[in-house]
């Protein structure tokens, strides 16, 4: 098993690449205090009307929970070197790995270092069984309900006439983007649900994932796997954004 690390970059730098600018960060996990003390990343989870902090694990058969450890530290870093309250302990690893820290109205992004290896989390649904990875696909089938956390990078799609908009930075669209996504990745999400706009996750190492529809009473229907793209064609796609 590939062991989980967290590679740091000697100090935050401004990210200027694509992030999905959604208020209050509702795809991101969190740093914050696990159990009222030590601050530690985890990720929120809706279970039974009930809204779980779910923290991250040790990877089975490691001795030590470097990574997570590091990662707090990286994050908390930029909390502390900004003026209090500006950050909220949110953070994204991106389909590529990028640990990204946004500022509440996501006008600065820090790239704080790199994610490597699985993610693992406690098990919400039995928190004394073994740990869960975050991504695992085995077993799931395209429509399959996502039943673990709802994290990744963010996209929407809208169509304007006869062309899909794909969203991009500062709110801006791009018209008709030919390739990969027109060819491969709109009929993933169109074999489930099609819309005139429609939002999708992206998580780190590819998995896609959407919500399909919205429930007769309003509410969200619960989130679904869609497949896993091919992150070499897929970052093409995102150079455009």
């Amino acid at each position: 098993m590939i062991s989980p690390e967290f590679i740091p970059l000697p100090q935050p730098a401004l990210f200027d690449g694509y992030y999905g600018r959604e208020p209050g960060h509702p795809y991101s996990f969190r740093v914050r205090p696990l159990n009222t003390k030590k601050f530690w990343p985890s990720a929120d989870l809706a279970v039974a009307n009930k809204y779980l902090e779910v923290p991250f694990v040790q990877a089975p058969e490691q001795p030590y929970d470097v990574a997570p450890r590091d990662l707090t530290m990286a994050v908390t870093d930029v909390m502390k070197r900004h003026t209090p309250a500006l950050f909220d302990g949110a953070f994204l690893i991106t389909e590529f790995g990028n640990v990204l820290v946004p500022s509440r109205d996501s006008s600065q992004i820090f790239h704080v270092g790199d994610w490597k290896g699985p993610i693992f989390l406690e098990d919400a649904y039995s928190p004394a069984a073994d740990p869960i990875e975050l991504y695992g696909v085995e077993g799931l089938r395209t429509g399959d309900t996502w039943k673990r956390p709802y994290i990744g990078s963010s996209y929407t799609t809208s169509v304007v006439g006869t062309k899909v908009v794909l969203t991009a930075r500062k709110g801006k669209g791009t018209l008709g983007v030919r390739g990969y996504f027109e060819e491969e990745v709109l009929p993933l999400l169109r074999r489930l649900h099609w819309d005139l706009k429609m939002q999708f996750l992206v998580t780190y190492g590819g998995l896609l994932l959407t919500r399909v529809a919205l429930s007769a009473k309003g509410d969200p229907e619960p989130p679904v796997f869609c497949g896993i793209l091919d992150l070499d064609r897929w970052k093409s796609v995102v150079a455009t954004l």
